[in-house]
């Protein structure tokens, strides 16, 4: 039964919650609730409690097919990419449409602290899915398809560096995937297509670097030659659509497009517009503020990563340089000191050995790496990341499976400024700033042109000075793959001090709109409660006892 026929079977969804139609009671009757009895406010608290719990017990299963490669993260299921096309819109459909009804259905006004927090999570996770449903980002916009299989790929390379691949990790079905979502193409700019032909063309090169000396029955070697021709079959109908889309009828971002056949793509701006800049961070992050107010606090982070980064260079780097060659014995007296600086803080941050990984990282590099990349490499995989997994444990599942692009990024950025800074490696901390800073002037160029806030000319004055390079570059980064270039923006969410850099590291996962709110206290609780519900019933007086009920 659904959460909405509930409320109305136990007459809530009118006259309790003032819906049209509902009944308000006699002024002949005696309003007076009888001894014992709840006032109809707390009445209509209990209900929306109810159906909460109820919705916290249902969603998980409908996330997990929304997100199938949060959910083999966060669970440590077998890893499967995710799935484009009609039939794949279709399935999601049937698992997520009552759920949407159902939260839609439930009052933040109405519900306490804890369960408004973790119901606007899943409005925005189900929102979002809907959203998706009618108007697929890879509709509009090649290179979102690209950036739609970006975590599964990041799940794949961890996985196969750590040797837990024999199940394939779902490598077979990318391709398929990929030929589906061509298929939903109806648009494309110029310069989202051609990044998308550079980032596949990139995949197809990575295959034989992850199947090198694997023996050649293992699942992910015998996937590798069909997804090399899928990928040829994908790269080769971009290619010819590309040709035809200098030619194409250009169509403002305001005018939906249904699927084309190839040669009827329409061409898009290269620029998205305020309104569609806005749409799509409400979207994907929960957070659609007016592009002045998004570009205004990017600009400040900028500025505060630019006065760290020029503290940082007139302060000598006076360190001891790291182990030639940096073998498993010299990394494992680097963490060992590193690890024990870590542990002295006594934040109950988790830390596990990460050397293997890092020296097989090391191995697969074209060029050698630097001390500081190599430091930066042991926070990410010895604390960072298991710390990161150590957060979505003490994290209901549902509040677990909800997940955005912009926090990750700007967490793992900013735990290694602290930690590099903190254990005296200048270094790496300099070199962190430097990455922060450049996906920050990237946000901000991004904020700046999509937004349509002025020209060119008139952003260099302001970023150039501030470390960003020619302004020019980041423009064209910023057409070509505008939303890893909004993923920066995270970075605004450390603006206010060690409070909102604490709701990042705890809440890292989140969509950037919903860290600060998880954060809040009371915090999530792991589980939904259990709850029995049972019918009300008026007494004798005609007001409705308290229904009676058990929590495990």
């Amino acid at each position: 039964m659904t959460i909405s026929r509930w409320l109305a079977m136990l007459g809530l969804g009118g006259a309790l919650l003032g819906c049209p139609g509902g009944s308000p009671p006699s002024s002949d009757e005696d309003s007076t609730p009888a001894e014992g009895a709840l006032a109809p406010e707390e009445l209509r608290r209990q209900a929306h409690a109810q159906a909460m719990a109820m919705l916290r017990r249902d969603a998980p299963a409908a996330l997990r097919m929304l997100d199938p490669v949060a959910a083999a993260e966060v669970e440590g299921t077998p890893l499967h990419p995710p799935q484009f096309g009609a039939a794949a819109r279709a399935a999601r459909r049937e698992v997520s449409v009552r759920l949407e009804r159902d939260a839609a259905a439930i009052s933040l006004a109405l519900s306490s602290p804890q369960d408004g927090v973790i119901l606007r999570a899943l409005q925005t996770a189900f929102e979002r899915e809907e959203q998706h449903r009618r108007r697929p980002p890879w509709r509009d916009d090649p290179h979102a398809l690209v950036h739609a299989i970006e975590p599964y790929l990041h799940a794949l390379s961890t996985r196969l560096a750590a040797g837990r691949c024999d199940d394939g990790c779902g490598l077979s079905e990318l391709g398929p995937a990929l030929r589906l979502g061509l298929a939903e193409l109806g648009s494309a700019s110029e310069p989202t297509m051609a990044a998308a032909r550079e980032d596949l063309t990139a995949l197809r090169g990575m295959l034989s670097q992850w199947t090198d000396g694997m023996p050649a029955s293992h699942p992910v070697v015998l996937a590798r030659g069909p997804l090399e021709a899928d990928l040829d079959f994908v790269l080769t109908e971009l290619a010819r659509e590309a040709a035809a889309l200098a030619a194409a009828p250009e169509l403002p971002w305001s005018e939906a497009v249904a699927p084309a056949t190839l040669g009827g793509w329409k061409r898009r701006p290269a620029r998205w517009g305020a309104a569609r800049l806005r749409h799509v961070l409400e979207d994907e992050e929960a957070y659609g503020l007016a592009p002045d107010v998004l570009f205004q606090r990017a600009e400040g982070t900028v500025l505060r990563l630019w006065a760290m980064l020029e503290r940082s260079r007139r302060t000598p780097v006076e360190e001891t340089a790291l182990p030639r060659p940096f073998d498993a014995a010299a990394c494992e007296a680097v963490w060992t000191s590193l690890g024990t600086w870590i542990l002295a803080q006594g934040e109950g941050r988790t830390i596990e050995p990460p050397c293997d990984a890092v020296l097989q990282g090391v191995g697969d590099r074209p060029e050698p790496a630097t001390d500081a990349d190599l430091v930066l490499q042991l926070i990410e995989l010895g604390t960072i990341e298991p710390t990161r997994r150590a957060h979505l444990a003490a994290t209901g599942i549902d509040v677990a499976l909800v997940h955005g692009r912009a926090a990750p990024l700007a967490q793992g950025l900013v735990l290694k400024i602290a930690i590099a800074a903190g254990s005296g490696r200048r270094g790496a901390e300099r070199l962190a700033v430097e990455h922060a800073l450049h996906r920050a002037c990237l946000a901000a160029a991004a904020v700046w042109i999509h937004g349509e806030l002025g020209d060119v000319d008139a952003l260099a004055p302001r970023l150039e000075p501030l470390g960003c390079g020619e302004v020019t570059a980041l423009v064209s980064a910023a057409e070509a793959r505008p939303r890893t270039a909004l993923e920066g923006l995270g970075l605004v969410l450390v603006g206010d001090g060690p409070s909102d850099a604490a709701a990042l590291d705890r809440y890292w996962w989140a969509p950037m709109g919903l860290v600060h709110d998880l954060a809040l206290p009371p915090t999530p609780s792991t589980e939904a409660p259990a709850v029995r519900f049972e019918t009300l019933e008026p007494n004798a007086g005609g007001s409705i006892k308290s229904p009676r009920r058990s929590r495990r």
